[in-house]
């Protein structure tokens, strides 16, 4: 590894909490860092000399990462790949990996710099969140009963189960295009707002609600709810049970029994006729009278009570058939219901059967008028939905608190890496202004011959190359530590712009590429002077460098869609750059393979452009089309020169001075790899 400061860089990664490994062009190692050692188990020591790949991956992992490895040496962009790697104990742990050749002082390579983050516990709970969230859809997806989730804001349908579509005929598709009001009739809208109101955490119970098929038929509903986070954004599910067949069969026997108390003949007639349709209801039914005793029971009741038939219990009394009740939530209610003569609702839990029952009470002076069903299926669903959304809370905060320590440590490996590039950057300026100065020199030896004075040439060319890479990598350091100082002001952008295109002009004469100008006068923006004619001159010389002989350079200024910005537009005629590769153009080092052309650039001039264009609060993008060219936009905002005070007794003048905000845009087309 050769480096100016070598105990520097040692000191760096030592400090990183992050794997640092050198490897040399047979996948040895050099050298790994204290972190690495920890992560791994194995000392430094115990592998340098070692073959990484034989020593640290299981034997499947080792061909392709070995190939990926030398693909990287042998000039390939480097990407970032997860693989696992065994510790010293044979445990598996997951490693992030991100990597940058190692060149030599003659430019020879020799081997690579490793980075590795530990993101075991992070793809376990990204693993975990996945599981979770596929079975609590599972039971979702597999209940019997309608089920949906709906907005709490706008109460529009979120998501619904294929039981939801089945019964209520509309095709998912409507639904997920609906609100809770839809399925509303209109009466029945100011009780639902009110309600959704009113629900708080925790599972609630309604009854007595219609909802509206897609044929138009109006159902009674019971709904059973819970609030719960659905996609970021605050939700409810909903369990619904049709009740229509039994609230009208209740109806229809309270009319019959109505009927009945004012009729004195023909009661064994009545009597048949209210048996028969009791008989048909899917809810078990009793009647007690005062004294508790059984005066009346169908068939379903006489199954739920654990008897073959209704003449079992018929005249018993009912705390005597089943003294393990009292004490029960039912006991209670039955009790209250007698003692107040209201309608009673209860579902509860009971517990000498461990069972869940729904029971619906009427008291009359002759007694209680009973219906009830065994709703444990339900229940047993609702609490299975339940522990699975408390699952998925935990995994949600888990996961947060891992991606923010994750964040934490990237950003200290960052400043690490802003640090060192720094440092090494001005170290290197050093001896290279003395290359150069040397270079110089030597090419003014009027005894140097025409084969020699190409040569110096070349060195002072080359060297004049990594002075500029030298100094694009200090500024990018210096921008991403927070050391760099903007002076925004009111500028012409005509002036910049002309400033910028004497300095491409003869790089531009010598391809025989025409530059255009349109639009520029007249508009003014607030910027940096400096930097806007750092990010000028880049876009413009590339947009010059990657165009085609004898080709077109466009530059445009416009408003931008907000009334308070300005767009420059910079266009070029070069060979485009595919729709897929457009978002590596602003990382650095990426050159989207101008790297093997004969076309020099470093790969870090639109990743300066973009963040200085940011810090003076604008915007950068691209628009590019393979064969066509490519269209480079820079947005900031507009401003106006306000004259200075007028003299006395004499007109305003109209020099500029301070600048009030407005907007302007810049476009720049090119094909740009720099």
């Amino acid at each position: 590894m050769d480096l100016s400061d070598p105990e520097l860089a040692r000191e760096l990664l030592a400090q990183a909490p992050v794997i640092a490994l050198l490897l040399d062009t047979e996948g040895r190692v050099d050298y790994i860092n204290p972190w690495g050692e920890r992560l791994t188990g194995h000392s430094a020591a115990d592998l340098v000399g070692q073959d990484w790949f034989a020593t640290l991956l299981p034997a499947a992992e080792q061909p392709a990462s070995r190939q990926r490895f030398l693909d990287v040496v042998a000039g390939s962009p480097p990407r970032g790949i997860v693989h696992p790697i065994l510790t010293r104990d044979g445990a598996l742990i997951s490693v992030e990996w991100s990597g940058q050749r190692l060149l030599g002082a003659s430019g020879a390579v020799r081997g690579l710099l490793a980075i590795g983050r530990d993101v075991t516990e992070r793809l376990r709970a990204e693993a975990n969140l996945r599981d979770s969230e596929r079975r609590y859809r599972q039971l979702f997806d597999a209940s019997p009963q309608p089920m949906w989730v709906y907005d709490r804001e706008t109460l529009a349908f979120l998501a619904v189960n294929d039981a939801a579509v089945a019964h209520y005929g509309y095709a998912r598709e409507q639904f997920l295009a609906m609100t809770m009001r839809d399925i509303r009739p209109a009466e029945d809208l100011a009780r639902l707002e009110a309600a959704v109101a009113a629900n708080s955490a925790g599972i609630e119970q309604s009854s007595n609600w219609r909802h509206r098929l897609a044929d138009g038929r109006l159902i009674e509903v019971d709904v059973s709810s819970h609030d719960l986070p659905f996609e970021g954004r605050p939700a409810r599910l909903v369990q619904v049970s049709d009740v229509s067949v039994q609230r009208q069969a209740e109806r229809e026997r309270e009319r019959l029994l109505a009927e009945l108390k004012h009729l004195n003949g023909d009661a064994v007639a009545d009597r048949d006729l209210l048996n028969s349709v009791l008989e048909r209801v899917d809810d078990g039914f009793v009647a007690l009278d005062t004294d508790w005793h059984y005066t009346y029971m169908n068939q379903r009741a006489a199954t739920l009570l654990g008897r073959d038939s209704p003449e079992d219990l018929l005249g018993r009394h009912i705390w005597t058939e089943f003294p393990e009740g009292v004490g029960q939530p039912v006991h209670a209610a039955y009790l209250r219901a007698m003692a107040t003569q209201q309608p009673e609702l209860l579902e509860s839990h009971y517990a000498p059967w461990d069972r869940w029952f729904e029971n619906r009470i009427y008291p009359s002076p002759d007694g209680l008028s009973v219906y009830f069903t065994d709703i444990s299926a339900r229940k047993h669903a609702e609490a299975a939905l339940a522990s699975q959304q408390g699952d998925l809370e935990r995994l949600v905060l888990e996961r947060t608190r891992q991606l923010e320590a994750a964040r934490d440590e990237a950003q200290v490996a960052n400043q690490a890496k802003s640090q060192f590039l720094s440092r090494m950057s001005h170290e290197l300026r050093t001896p290279m202004n003395a290359i150069l100065g040397f270079g110089q020199l030597l090419g003014m030896e009027s005894s140097l011959g025409a084969r020699q004075q190409e040569r110096v040439a070349e060195i002072l060319r080359a060297g004049r190359h990594l002075l500029s890479l030298i100094d694009d990598v200090l500024d990018l350091a210096r921008i991403e530590s927070g050391g760099v100082t903007l002076s925004p002001e009111a500028l012409v952008l005509a002036d910049l712009v002309d400033e910028a295109l004497r300095m491409t002009q003869g790089l531009a004469q010598a391809r025989s590429i025409r530059i255009d100008l349109a639009g520029v006068d007249g508009v003014i923006v607030r910027a940096d002077r400096v930097r806007l004619r750092q990010v000028l001159l880049n876009l413009l010389t590339n947009a010059v460098k990657y165009n085609r002989e004898a080709g077109l350079v466009s530059v445009s200024a416009a408003n931008a869609a907000a009334a308070d910005r300005v767009r420059l537009v910079v266009a070029d005629t070069g060979a485009g750059i595919a729709a897929a590769r457009l978002p590596e153009l602003f990382k650095p080092f990426q050159r989207l393979g101008a790297e093997f052309s004969e076309v020099e650039g470093t790969g870090i001039g639109l990743t300066i452009a973009r963040q200085l264009i940011e810090l003076m609060g604008g915007q950068i993008g691209v628009d590019s089309q393979v064969g066509v060219g490519s269209r480079f936009w820079i947005e900031l905002p507009a401003a106006q020169l306000s004259p200075p005070p007028a003299p006395i007794d004499s007109a305003p003048a109209q020099a500029p001075a301070s600048a009030t905000h407005s907007a302007t845009v810049l476009y720049v087309e090119d094909n740009p790899a720099n």
